[in-house]
């Protein structure tokens, strides 16, 4: 009989599954929104026939490599600026460090509708509508309109842009009522749900003088000359 020694050695490479796709929604405020991604968020049930497997992820290139800089690690994070596809790549390794790899593109996106919150409601008197804004307030901008009666604010979890418009009229006496409305815009495309108004109250001014002629006098019969009421509007209305 001869005794002949035997080494028995998992050279097996694990099996690495990845899931067929994934969608990941940013989340937070003011413009901060981020997502993490972790390995078992894309793992569809890696295994190894000798031991358990340690999960890690990466970003990848077209090439299924780690982009510049990029490790394998416990999960990445994606932000506002990664809106789109991500492609990920999953490294499943044994006990023995043998090692495996799948990759799957991940779809980042932005679902959250930003937030409008306009300026509270403003009266101005009619006055002080023809010394600060021009005859049709429509073709008063925007800055001038902010200037004069507040901007509104908007939040986000991504970007948000702010846009507005107005409306409304005056009547002959220079008393009306305007709305201006605004809409938020993030980069997703999404407008804030609720309505973003501001009211503006434009009211009439009563203010006039009235000057009275002075006495006069004339002989019998004689109609004296003499001036009438002078009245001055020194408002709007």
């Amino acid at each position: 009989f001869t005794d002949v020694d035997i080494r028995i050695e998992d050279q097996t490479a694990p099996v690495a599954i990845c899931e067929d796709g994934l969608n990941v929604s940013i989340t937070g405020t003011d413009g901060d929104g981020f997502a993490a991604i972790t390995p078992e968020m894309i793992d569809a049930g890696s295994y190894d026939d000798c031991s358990e497997v340690t999960l890690s992820i990466a970003r990848v290139g077209n090439n299924d490599l780690p982009l510049a800089g990029e490790t394998y690690r416990d999960e990445i994070i994606v932000t506002c600026a990664d809106a789109g596809i991500v492609r990920v790549g999953l490294r499943a390794v044994d006990a023995l460090g043998n090692e495996n790899f799948c990759w799957l593109d991940i779809l980042v996106e932005d679902k959250i509708a930003p937030v409008c919150v306009a300026p509270g409601p403003v009266s101005i008197t009619c006055s002080e509508y023809n010394e600060s804004l021009p005859a049709d307030i429509m073709d008063a901008s925007d800055e001038t309109l902010d200037n004069l009666f507040g901007t509104a604010g908007g939040a986000d979890n991504c970007s948000v842009t702010i846009t507005q418009s107005i409306s409304g009229d005056v009547n002959s006496c220079g008393v009306g009522t305007f709305t201006r409305t605004f809409v938020t815009t993030d980069g997703a495309g999404f407008t804030n749900v609720g309505a973003c108004t501001q009211r503006i109250d434009v009211i009439g001014i009563h203010d006039y003088r009235l000057t009275f002629p002075t006495d006069e006098s004339s002989d019998c019969a004689i109609i004296p000359e003499y001036d009438g009421v002078v009245a001055e509007e020194l408002a709007c209305d």
